[in-house]
């Protein structure tokens, strides 16, 4: 588990496969929130969401997980998207 490798204690997890082909995995820690919906085929999207903008744990998570994954996967798109201001 990348949470594991990067040594952030995971709160809870879910795994929902009851739908379809794919799987939903939610994953709350005291550092982030991640979700992974896999569709049973070859996507997998994954949305890390954190309250600080630093990017050093979002870098971290990302290449550990291209890392686990293997040369089968690899990033397609990646999107940063602040929190804003009003």
């Amino acid at each position: 588990m990348t949470f594991d490798a990067l040594e952030i204690p995971i709160k809870s997890s879910r795994t929902y496969n009851h739908m379809g082909d794919g799987i939903v995995v939610v994953i709350r820690c005291s550092e982030a929130t991640a979700i992974a919906v896999w569709d049973g085929q070859d996507h997998v999207v994954v949305n890390l969401f954190r309250f600080q903008q630093d990017r050093k744990l979002s870098d971290a998570f990302l290449g550990h997980y291209l890392k686990l994954t293997g040369p089968a996967w690899r990033k397609e798109l990646r999107d940063d998207m602040p929190r804003g201001i009003n």
